[in-house]
């Protein structure tokens, strides 16, 4: 036959079952003003429920919507502090042409100590967004994990070394050649020539 006889087949497959977003607690709430009446109002939940435990799972489950509504509506903190550092910065300017007034010296120290706050709540975000999870991650194929293995290689790996002479070495056997001279060095030499034990 000069032409084939089989049709092709495409199949799909799909699926009508939402998925569920993850929800993450983010340790920078704690330090939020409105977390704590955000979360007594969030845990105030259903009180029909006689049950104490389907009571205690449905105040957890609304604890849980009223979070994620109330993060949506949170400022994001890299713009915030990036707004407010542009209003700090135009003050600065200002006062390079004249004195700041008194209404200005106290909005700026206002504007300041908002800085200060906002710059606490990012560093708790990165402190707790930096944690490796090797328990739940393992060894994953997943962006968390290779963002950190690189990260990871980069602090291992050594670029350059510098000997004595104050040359800059580049390459991988002059590296190992001095780090071995070197380590010579300070180790010293052995008085015995002979061998106290198989190496096999």
């Amino acid at each position: 036959m000069e032409t084939s006889d089989h049709w092709p087949c495409i199949a799909e497959i799909s699926t009508t079952i939402p998925q569920n977003k993850l929800f993450r607690f983010q340790n920078f709430w704690l330090n939020h003003e409105d977390f704590i009446p955000t979360v007594v109002s969030g845990w105030n939940g259903p009180s029909y429920i006689f049950d104490p435990a389907r009571l205690l799972t449905a105040k957890f489950k609304n604890l849980r919507r009223v979070l994620r509504d109330w993060e949506l509506k949170l400022p994001k903190l890299s713009l915030a502090i990036e707004k407010i550092k542009l209003v700090l910065q135009f003050l600065e300017t200002i006062e390079l042409f004249r004195d700041l007034s008194l209404p200005e010296w106290n909005f700026r120290n206002l504007i300041s100590e908002k800085l200060v706050y906002l710059l606490k709540q990012q560093r708790a975000y990165w402190k707790q967004r930096g944690k490796i999870r090797w328990v739940k991650e393992s060894d994953a194929g997943t962006k968390f994990f290779h963002a950190h293995a690189t990260i990871r290689h980069r602090k291992n790996s050594i670029t350059t070394l510098k000997d004595s002479m104050g040359n800059i070495l580049y390459g991988h056997e002059p590296k190992v050649e001095l780090l071995w001279n070197s380590f010579r060095e300070r180790m010293g030499q052995s008085e015995s020539n002979q061998m106290i034990f198989n190496r096999e």
